[in-house]
C-alpha cells in the first residue's frame, strides 16, 4: 500500500506541534528587524523588509502564553503566501521540513489530547513516524485576522483566494 505524503514545515507553537503545508510555506528565514505599527493589534507585530518587499509580521501565540515578548521568542521567521501576499509568522519553533505521511482524522484514528479533531474530510493533517497526528496550522485564519486589523487601520484587502463567504 502506498502512503500519500505531503510536503511542508513542522513547527512547534507553545509546545504543540503543527504542520504548515508547502503550498503555503514559502521560506524559513532569520527574523528581520520589525517596525511596530501604531494602533495595530498585539498579534500584528508590525512590518519588516523581506527580500525587497515589506511584509506584515504576525505572532502565532498570545503574549501572555510565554515569558518573552513574541517578537523575541524565537529567531525564526516562517514566510507564508496567503491571499496573494506574503506574511511573516513569528513565535514558533521550526522543527523539520520535508514530506510527511498524510492522516485523516475522520477515519477513526486515535487522536492525541492536544489535537483538536475538526472532522477533517481531506488529507490535510500529517502522521509522524511515532504515530502522532499533527494538525495543519490555519494560516488563512491568521490572514483573516490581519485583514480585520488592516480594516480597523483603514486598509481593506481582498479575501484569500479559494475562500468563500460564510453565510
Amino acid at each position: 500500500m502506498t502512503v500519500a505524503r505531503r510536503g511542508g514545515v513542522l513547527v512547534r507553537i507553545d509546545g504543540t506541534p503543527a504542520f504548515v503545508p508547502a503550498t503555503v510555506a514559502v521560506k524559513v528565514a532569520e527574523r528581520p528587524k520589525i517596525a511596530r505599527l501604531a494602533g495595530a493589534p498585539a498579534d500584528l507585530l508590525g512590518i519588516a523588509l523581506f527580500e525587497g518587499a515589506l511584509i506584515p509580521i504576525i505572532t502565532v501565540v498570545a503574549e501572555s502564553a510565554h515569558a518573552a515578548p513574541p517578537s523575541l521568542a524565537s529567531p525564526a521567521l516562517l514566510v507564508c503566501q496567503c491571499g496573494g501576499e506574503r506574511i511573516g509568522l513569528v513565535g514558533l519553533d521550526i522543527v523539520a521540513s520535508g514530506t510527511f505521511a498524510c492522516a485523516r482524522l475522520d477515519l477513526g484514528v486515535d487522536v492525541p489530547d492536544n489535537v483538536a479533531d475538526g472532522g477533517s474530510d481531506d488529507l490535510t493533517d500529517v502522521l509522524l513516524d511515532d504515530g502522532t497526528i499533527v494538525k495543519t496550522f490555519d494560516v488563512a485564519e491568521l490572514y483573516a485576522r490581519l485583514q480585520g486589523a488592516r480594516a480597523s487601520l483603514g486598509v481593506a484587502l481582498p479575501p484569500p483566494s479559494g475562500s468563500s463567504p460564510r453565510t
